[in-house]
């Protein structure tokens, strides 16, 4: 059995390994999984499409496919009819809250998402100051001068 002298380049090929998957856990654990955000819309599309190619027109509310709107840990999915039917999306998230709104638009039958600027809330103004006492005023100034 060989011995290994301390500090030896085996402790740091460790270290750096477990660094490289922390970093990689980082840079993808933020925002929306893609995938399962869409998947989770699929029954609810999928009712859109048909409703659309049965009545030539989109639902004016998801409650007329008998579909439900799913729900995400970003919040249930929102659809909004457009020009009486003749579009439609199906949207979550807020670029506010989130910092990204992914949209299913039904009459291009794709999928877009906008990571707008995610907007912090702004801090809170000081307060105005108050009076100021002994504050010099034209009459004093013009008695002192």
């Amino acid at each position: 059995m060989r011995y290994r002298e301390p500090g030896g380049s085996g402790g740091l090929a460790t270290i750096m390994v477990v660094l490289v998957v922390l970093v990689l856990a980082v840079i993808f654990r933020g925002g929306p999984r893609n995938e399962r955000m869409r998947s989770a819309a699929a029954p609810a599309i999928q009712a859109i499409q048909r409703y659309a190619q049965t009545h030539g027109r989109y639902p004016a509310s998801l409650a007329e496919t008998g579909a439900t709107a799913p729900f995400t840990p970003y919040g249930r999915y929102r659809y909004r009819a457009i020009d009486d039917g003749a579009d439609c999306s199906l949207s979550v998230g807020s670029s506010f809250r989130d910092g990204f709104v992914l949209v299913w638009d039904c009459a291009r039958g794709q999928w877009s998402m906008d990571r707008g600027a995610r907007l912090e809330p702004a801090e809170r103004a000081p307060a105005a100051p108050g009076p100021v006492v002994n504050a010099p005023t034209a009459d004093t100034v013009d008695k002192q001068g």
